[in-house]
Parts: C-alpha cells; structure tokens; sequence
C-alpha cells in the first residue's frame, strides 16, 4: 500500500530486507544512498536504527533514542519495571512464564485482567491480536500455553475498564537536548476491534484535560534520557480520576498525519534534528483536528454506532485527515479497498473454516 503513494521513490525492486545492523548498511549502500535520515516505523526497526547510530559515522543520522532507552520502552516488561522505580500511574501488572504465575489472580479477579506480549510485534504478527483476555480463562490459558511454547515472553496487566474516549494519546517531539519541541493530546473516539483494538477516529484536544499525563510523561522521559518523536498511551481510571500510561510508540505511529494537522510537524523536527539543526519549538496547536482510519472506521461504526465525537467544534469525518484516503494522492486507497474487498470475499457468510 505505501510503496503505491507517489510520494514513494523505490530504493531497489526488491523486499526483506533483514532487519539488523550490517544488512541495512549494506542494502543502503548497494542501492547508491551516500547519505539519508532514517526514519524507523516499527519497532524492530527503530531497534535497529537505534544501534546504527551507535557504529555509523553519521552518513544515516536518525533523530532516536538510544538503545537503553528504546528497550525500556518496547519491552513490556522492562517498561513496567521502570514505571514501578519511577512510581509513575500505570496498571497492575506482572511477569508470566507459566500457568502458575496467574494463581495471585485466581477466581473473579482474573476477569479484570489480561495478558499482554512483551514483544507485541513478533506477538500480533503470530497471533493478529494484541493481548488475551483472561475472562474466559481454558481458552486463555491454550493460547498462553501455546505463546511460552513458541518463545513468547508474557505480562498479565489489569484492565483498565472504560469506553473509547476514556484513552488520551501524547504526541509530540523531544529533541537531542532534551527539549520538547512539540507536544498535543489527541482523545480516541471509536476503535477496532472493540476490545483490543487500535484507534479508528481521534480528535485533538487541550493538553489542560490531561494535565496528570503530561507530568507522568515529563518525568518518565527525562529519566530514561529520550530523544525523537513519541506517542504515549493513557487510560483514565475512573475510580481516581487518574490517568494511568499504558505504552509509549517511540517512532512514527499510524496518526502521524494529525500532528501536521494540528501545527506539530513531528517529522520535520525529526529531520531537522539528525542534522544537529535547531528545531523551532510549537507552542500551540490546533484544537478540534480529527483523524480517522477509513475502513477500520466504517467497521467500528457498524459495531458501536452510538459513539460519537464530543459536541465540541471539530472537523467533520469528511473533512478529517484519513490515514490512506486523500484525493491528491488515491493509490494507496484503492489499495486498501483491494485488499478489504479480497479480506471480505474470502471470509464472507460462505467461507469454510
């Protein structure tokens, strides 16, 4: 889908790349590219681009955390053990090797909690799920035993109960001194799926909502010594009012449109900031910008049509920036329409399992 975009300039015709230090050095260089910000979009590859920085004399700069700092914040239970020293509000949550492990949370309890890969990418990538419920606790405890038996290493976390819009996302930049150079809150308004979903439609919002979050990010950041662009995961617990973290991107993320959309050029900060360049700090953004993700977002609203934005003023679904569909550019959704046309035809009413 993104190689179709026509503002994509293909390298070489060809596809995987390893991903690891030496191998990406070497495809670079075969494909002629003396020189090149690198831009890591998932986190095997920022892993990667984090290392790289570390033995290339600065012909691929990337504006990256460090090695540490991206293992502290990709690794799920690293994570959790840097909230718990930092004391920072996060959920409960707790190493699993075994069936054993989840005895601490046997009987009513164990419905209010679930089970969450310290790996989510090689994790969603086997399983096409993001965690694993534990309500229905013979099914949960197959898939468990089946993930520790494929190498998976497990967190059980509490769940944080609430609809869509209880979930507020940080956005923003921090620069190589540290700076915060942009920053904007964004609230979910639908997901898909409903449970363990992604955002399908958020709207920027006042930063003066989330004040708690903000702390808890200022904090966590400067402690692990960040650096580059970022999208944290808050959930409000209703039951204090507090906003608790639940996981934090740290390199371009599905939403990244919205942030241009609201004044918070994230990857153009990125891009100044390998340089050594100085990155103009944003000190205000735009309230109301909306972003929607087109065909996940038709599901959700299919499956929950009673959500719907704030009353508050905000761009339309129509006038919303939408992570695939944009007329000045429509490869890249008919793409999309392609591959959910195919998606639906083989799993319609009269597909046999």
């Amino acid at each position: 889908m993104v190689a179709r975009s026509k503002g994509v300039v293909a390298l070489e015709d060809r596809h995987g790349v390893e991903a690891d230090v030496a191998p990406l050095l070497a495809f670079l260089h075969e494909a002629t590219v003396d020189h090149a910000v690198l831009f890591p979009c998932d986190d095997r590859w920022l892993d990667v681009v984090a290392r790289l920085a570390t033995v290339d004399g600065g012909s691929y700069p990337a504006s990256v955390p460090g090695p540490d700092a991206v293992e502290q914040l990709t690794d799920k239970g690293v994570f959790a053990q840097t909230l718990d020293r930092l004391d920072i509000p996060r959920p409960k949550t707790f190493e699993v090797r075994s069936v054993d492990d989840l005895r601490p949370i046997e009987g009513e309890e164990m419905a209010s909690f679930f089970l969450k890969p310290r790996d989510s990418q090689r994790f969603t990538n086997e399983f096409h799920e993001k965690g694993i419920p534990l309500a229905d606790r013979r099914s949960a405890f197959g898939k468990l035993e089946r993930a520790l038996a494929n190498g998976h290493a497990l967190v059980a976390q509490e769940r944080i109960v609430g609809p869509p819009r209880n979930h507020v996302f940080l956005d923003g930049f921090v620069d190589r001194h540290g700076r915060f150079t942009g920053l904007y809150a964004r609230r979910r308004v639908r997901m898909f799926p409903p449970e363990f979903g992604n955002s399908t439609d958020s709207v920027t919002i006042p930063l003066t909502e989330v004040e708690d979050a903000v702390a808890s990010l200022r904090r966590l950041f400067e402690a692990i010594g960040y650096r580059g662009m970022f999208d944290a995961e808050f959930k409000r617990d209703t039951s204090t009012g507090t906003h608790k973290i639940i996981e934090v991107n740290a390199r371009a993320w599905w939403q990244i449109e919205l942030a241009r959309a609201a004044g918070v050029d994230v990857v153009r900060m990125a891009f100044l900031d390998a340089l050594g360049l100085d990155v103009p700090a944003v000190e205000r953004y735009l309230i109301g910008r909306r972003w929607v993700h087109t065909f996940p977002d038709l599901r959700a609203r299919v499956s929950t049509p009673w959500i719907q934005p704030d009353a508050a003023r905000h761009d339309g679904w129509f006038r919303a920036r939408h992570a695939v569909l944009r007329w000045s550019d429509p490869r890249p959704a008919i793409s999309e329409f392609e591959r959910v046309v195919g998606v639906a035809l083989r799993l319609g009413p009269w597909h046999q399992p």
